[in-house]
Protein backbone atom coordinates (compact mmCIF):
# COMPACT_ATOMS: atom_id res chain seq x y z
CA UNK A 1 0.00 0.00 0.00
CA UNK A 2 2.66 2.16 0.79
CA UNK A 3 4.67 1.60 -2.30
CA UNK A 4 1.51 2.26 -4.26
CA UNK A 5 0.34 5.49 -2.55
CA UNK A 6 4.63 6.93 -2.94
CA UNK A 7 3.72 6.27 -6.61
CA UNK A 8 0.62 8.30 -7.28
CA UNK A 9 2.49 11.17 -4.89
CA UNK A 10 5.26 11.03 -7.34
CA UNK A 11 2.82 10.68 -10.56
CA UNK A 12 0.82 13.60 -9.40
CA UNK A 13 4.15 15.56 -8.49
CA UNK A 14 5.30 15.26 -12.29
CA UNK A 15 1.85 16.26 -13.67
CA UNK A 16 1.55 19.19 -11.12
CA UNK A 17 5.36 20.02 -12.34
CA UNK A 18 4.69 20.18 -16.19
CA UNK A 19 1.53 22.47 -15.56
CA UNK A 20 3.79 24.66 -13.65
CA UNK A 21 6.18 24.78 -16.30
CA UNK A 22 3.66 25.17 -18.91
CA UNK A 23 2.32 28.28 -17.38
CA UNK A 24 5.70 29.82 -15.86
CA UNK A 25 6.58 29.16 -19.52
CA UNK A 26 3.11 31.06 -20.96
CA UNK A 27 3.37 34.42 -18.41
CA UNK A 28 7.04 34.77 -18.34
CA UNK A 29 6.22 35.24 -22.69
CA UNK A 30 2.84 37.24 -22.04
CA UNK A 31 4.75 39.06 -19.32
CA UNK A 32 6.49 41.63 -21.76
CA UNK A 33 3.41 42.07 -23.47
CA UNK A 34 1.07 42.74 -21.12
CA UNK A 35 3.77 45.44 -19.43
CA UNK A 36 3.44 47.15 -23.01
CA UNK A 37 0.13 47.09 -23.04
CA UNK A 38 -0.07 48.56 -19.54
CA UNK A 39 2.58 51.69 -20.30
CA UNK A 40 -0.24 52.33 -23.18
CA UNK A 41 -2.94 53.02 -20.28
CA UNK A 42 -1.13 56.55 -19.70
CA UNK A 43 -2.68 57.78 -23.13
CA UNK A 44 -5.83 57.69 -21.38
CA UNK A 45 -4.62 61.44 -20.61
CA UNK A 46 -4.87 62.38 -24.28
CA UNK A 47 -8.82 63.03 -23.77
CA UNK A 48 -9.73 66.37 -22.55
CA UNK A 49 -12.44 65.07 -20.57
CA UNK A 50 -10.48 62.37 -18.56
CA UNK A 51 -8.97 64.51 -15.01
CA UNK A 52 -6.59 62.89 -12.72
CA UNK A 53 -8.84 61.55 -10.42
CA UNK A 54 -10.70 60.00 -13.42
CA UNK A 55 -7.43 58.44 -14.70
CA UNK A 56 -5.24 57.33 -12.18
CA UNK A 57 -7.31 54.66 -10.73
CA UNK A 58 -7.76 53.04 -14.84
CA UNK A 59 -3.76 53.45 -14.86
CA UNK A 60 -3.31 51.65 -11.55
CA UNK A 61 -5.93 48.92 -12.54
CA UNK A 62 -4.43 48.12 -15.75
CA UNK A 63 -0.70 47.49 -14.10
CA UNK A 64 -2.31 45.02 -11.56
CA UNK A 65 -2.38 42.43 -14.43
CA UNK A 66 1.50 42.80 -15.46
CA UNK A 67 2.23 42.53 -11.80
CA UNK A 68 0.16 39.44 -11.42
CA UNK A 69 2.26 37.32 -13.91
CA UNK A 70 5.07 37.05 -11.81
CA UNK A 71 3.22 36.92 -8.46
CA UNK A 72 1.94 33.92 -9.94
CA UNK A 73 5.00 32.36 -10.98
CA UNK A 74 6.37 33.13 -7.54
CA UNK A 75 3.17 31.38 -5.93
CA UNK A 76 3.08 28.33 -7.88
CA UNK A 77 6.74 27.46 -7.66
CA UNK A 78 6.12 28.16 -3.81
CA UNK A 79 3.46 25.91 -3.51
CA UNK A 80 5.07 23.02 -6.01
CA UNK A 81 8.35 22.93 -3.43
CA UNK A 82 5.97 22.88 -0.18
CA UNK A 83 4.03 20.14 -2.08
CA UNK A 84 1.00 22.21 -1.38
CA UNK A 85 -0.62 21.04 -5.00
CA UNK A 86 -3.96 21.59 -4.73
CA UNK A 87 -3.05 25.92 -4.14
CA UNK A 88 -1.55 25.75 -7.46
CA UNK A 89 -5.04 25.60 -9.64
CA UNK A 90 -5.55 28.52 -8.03
CA UNK A 91 -2.26 30.52 -8.41
CA UNK A 92 -2.28 29.67 -12.31
CA UNK A 93 -5.62 30.87 -12.76
CA UNK A 94 -4.60 34.08 -10.78
CA UNK A 95 -3.85 36.06 -13.53
CA UNK A 96 -6.74 35.46 -15.23
CA UNK A 97 -9.25 35.97 -12.31
CA UNK A 98 -7.27 39.20 -12.37
CA UNK A 99 -8.00 40.04 -16.04
CA UNK A 100 -11.93 39.36 -14.98
CA UNK A 101 -11.74 41.68 -12.33
CA UNK A 102 -9.71 44.22 -14.03
CA UNK A 103 -12.85 43.88 -16.81
CA UNK A 104 -15.61 44.48 -14.27
CA UNK A 105 -14.05 47.54 -12.33
CA UNK A 106 -13.01 49.21 -16.15
CA UNK A 107 -16.58 48.55 -16.67
CA UNK A 108 -18.03 49.86 -13.66
CA UNK A 109 -15.72 53.18 -13.80
CA UNK A 110 -17.03 53.58 -17.33
CA UNK A 111 -20.31 53.20 -15.98
CA UNK A 112 -19.70 55.90 -13.39
CA UNK A 113 -18.19 58.56 -15.42
CA UNK A 114 -20.40 58.53 -18.47
CA UNK A 115 -23.34 58.96 -15.95
CA UNK A 116 -21.09 61.66 -14.28
CA UNK A 117 -20.91 63.24 -17.65
CA UNK A 118 -24.33 62.94 -18.70
CA UNK A 119 -25.21 64.49 -15.53
CA UNK A 120 -23.18 67.39 -16.03
CA UNK A 121 -24.08 68.25 -19.57
CA UNK A 122 -28.11 67.79 -18.61
CA UNK A 123 -27.36 69.91 -15.13
CA UNK A 124 -25.20 72.85 -17.62
CA UNK A 125 -28.14 72.46 -20.36
CA UNK A 126 -31.21 73.31 -17.56
CA UNK A 127 -28.84 76.09 -16.20
CA UNK A 128 -27.88 77.58 -19.75
CA UNK A 129 -31.98 77.32 -20.00
CA UNK A 130 -32.71 78.83 -16.67
CA UNK A 131 -30.54 81.79 -17.56
CA UNK A 132 -32.29 82.19 -20.84
CA UNK A 133 -35.43 82.67 -19.34
CA UNK A 134 -34.16 85.37 -16.47
CA UNK A 135 -32.77 87.30 -19.27
CA UNK A 136 -35.63 87.46 -21.49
Amino acid sequence: MDKLQFIDEQNEARKVRRSVIFWTILYAVLFPLVFCFSLLSTMIFDSPHITAANGLPLIFIFFLLPFSLPLSIDLMWSSYLCKEYRKITFFCMFPLLTFLCICVLVSLIETIFVHALHLNRTGFANRLAVLQAYHQ
